[in-house]
């Protein structure tokens, strides 16, 4: 994983364009099941930055390092920027201060001063609801041991099928074998209702 993200580091530090960056970025993503715990998308996010840090190559005191993506975790219908929408921090190409570059739709890249953003969080790990309706070429998916009724058929399905090349599963036995016998199980009570009538 940190050789992966190691490389979009450097790639930063050499002066690559926020498309390369972009790109780059939906290389290799870590999926996790769960947010909180050893497993979750926190400590996967901070093991990611330690592992980094040790390897020189982000400054741990440094909140908006070059290179840090970064997940908006709550609306702001004044920015325009939602639940969801990912962000690089970039040197902005005019005096290079750390900036949030967000893509839009139509290929343009927006910068923002970092401080403006609303409540986000470091991505270089992202749960697997956050992911869905994004695609990687790869994807690391982390299972944790302990056990959660969320941990699904059909979550293991959606964060795989993020992959468009190749996917790898880093979960105990126990917790796959787990994870594949539950499937989610709806009750809307509709087909009461309509049985009443």
């Amino acid at each position: 994983v940190t050789g992966d993200y190691g490389a979009r580091l450097r790639a930063v530090s050499d002066g690559a364009g926020p498309a390369e960056l972009f790109a780059q970025y939906a290389g290799l993503q870590m999926l996790c099941a769960v947010r909180r715990g050893p497993f979750g998308v926190a400590a996967m996010n901070a093991a990611v930055e330690r592992a980094l840090a040790a390897a020189g190559l982000i400054d741990p005191g440094d909140p908006w390092y070059p290179g840090r993506p970064v997940i908006v975790t709550a609306n702001d219908y004044g920015l325009g920027l939602f639940n969801g929408d990912m962000c690089l921090i970039l040197p902005h190409p005019v005096g290079g201060r750390p900036s949030a570059c967000f893509k839009s739709n139509d290929g343009e890249y927006r910068w923002l001063h970092p401080a403006r953003l609303p409540e986000h969080a470091t991505a270089w790990a992202l749960t697997v609801h956050k992911s869905q309706g994004s695609e990687f070429d790869e994807v690391l998916v982390v299972l944790p041991d302990e056990d959660a009724p969320l941990l699904t058929a059909e979550l293991l399905y959606t964060a795989l099928t993020r992959a468009k090349q190749r996917a790898e599963l880093w979960a105990s036995s126990a917790s796959l074998r787990r994870c594949v016998a539950r499937r989610v199980t709806r009750e809307s009570g509709l087909p009461r209702r309509i049985a009443a009538n």
